[in-house]
């Protein structure tokens, strides 16, 4: 399985606001959904409650201490798309099980947030894909920092405000 992490983020590395991204960049959301649909999403319950519903096309992969999430919560138990875990590694075990076992899952997997759990998860992760709006924005959410020591960006896009960029792990992972 290959973890990759997918975040858009402003120059001083906010990637929300009041569990909300500040901006709003439709290019952004379709090159997401492009290259999310079809895989395994794995996020916090505050992205997941953040998303404006289970997104078509992808098993959702919340990450939640509540043991009765599933149960407990409409939009979750509504979709049998939604799985919980209470902990990241447990969540990469999961995923790991259901791409060995249904064969309809690809072996990549995506993070998409939030901080806490893109903080958890950079150990195991391979590639990054960012979004980089070229400006600083405020913000309570920051993606973490990326080492240039253990990180090589590996392809560039340019358009008017923003990059498409991505970062492949230059470094066997720990």
């Amino acid at each position: 399985m290959n973890v990759s992490m997918i975040v858009a983020m402003s120059e001083n590395r906010v990637i929300g606001s009041n569990n909300a991204m500040p901006w709003y960049l439709p290019e952004d959301l379709k090159k997401f959904r492009e290259l999310t649909t079809g895989h395994a999403i794995l996020m916090g319950r505050k992205t997941f409650e953040s998303l404006p519903k289970v997104l078509p096309g992808r098993e959702h992969y919340v990450v939640t201490g509540n043991s009765d999430y599933k149960k407990t919560n409409e939009r979750a138990s509504g979709s049998e798309h939604v799985f919980t875990a209470p902990d990241p590694v447990a969540a990469l075990d999961l995923i790991a099980d259901r791409i060995t076992t249904s064969g309809d899952i690809p072996d990549e997997v995506f993070v998409i947030g939030g901080g806490e759990l893109f903080e958890q998860l950079l150990p195991y992760t391979e590639r990054v894909y960012v979004t980089l709006i070229r400006k600083e924005m405020s913000g309570d959410t920051f993606f973490p920092e990326l080492s240039l020591e253990d990180w090589v960006q590996t392809s560039s896009e340019g358009f008017d405000g923003f990059d498409f960029l991505i970062y492949d792990r230059s470094t066997s992972i720990c």
